[in-house]
């Protein structure tokens, strides 16, 4: 498990830790983009949510497309997303945590479909 290092706003266009709501240190592999700003409740809960990076590129297009596909009572998607690419952007000077997580910026391209659309490259 990570360790939770709340130290960012769970603004829009963050990117944070999943975890479980009764241990602040249970991040695994999960994660989330922030869509909206979740500060208020984010910020708060269970020890905060560790912010580990942020969308700068593909936010209004792609991640927006992500957030707008419909969902079942369980809020998973009726279909299938599938995103293009994500790329991971080095950002200097490097910031880590004191764990040793590091801060990254995320470029996401060039477009979300749902999976019944989408074309083989």
């Amino acid at each position: 498990t990570i360790p939770n290092e709340f130290g960012r706003s769970n603004v829009r266009g963050t990117v944070a830790m999943a975890k479980r709501g009764d241990d602040p240190n249970s991040a695994t592999s999960q994660w989330f983009i922030n869509v909206v700003d979740n500060s208020a409740n984010l910020d708060n809960q269970n020890g905060g949510f560790t912010v580990f990076g942020s969308v700068v590129e593909g936010l209004d297009s792609v991640v927006d497309t992500i957030a707008g596909v419909e969902v079942n009572d369980e809020d998973r998607p009726l279909v299938d997303v599938v995103m293009n690419s994500v790329e991971i952007l080095t950002t200097m000077p490097t910031i880590k945590t004191a764990s040793g997580l590091q801060y990254m910026d995320f470029k996401i391209g060039t477009g979300a479909v749902p999976a019944t659309n989408a074309t083989a490259a």
